[in-house]
């Protein structure tokens, strides 16, 4: 992320991070309902929120943005239509 952060600026491009969404506790997907999923996804958006102060990006928390709930995911990290909409 801090490689494309600084290539991004290298070439006057603005970029923007975004942290990512998923529904823990989605029953019946392994990446999406245990509690080392669901630090890894943490520590995963920490890990993007860091590249972005690094690198000057824009975040923008879509984590916080979007509703953790099981009716917007298909398996617990991709969004279904509804939550496509």
């Amino acid at each position: 992320l801090e490689t494309m952060g600084a290539t991004a600026e290298q070439h006057g491009v603005a970029i923007i991070f975004a942290t990512f969404s998923y529904c823990p506790g989605f029953k019946g997907f392994v990446w999406s309902d245990s509690d080392l999923m669901d630090k890894r996804y943490r520590e995963a958006n920490d890990a993007i929120g860091r590249a972005a102060n690094r690198t000057g990006a824009v975040l923008y928390e879509f984590a916080s943005a979007f509703p953790a709930e099981q009716p917007y995911f298909v398996d617990g990290i991709h969004v279904n239509e509804e939550g496509a909409a």
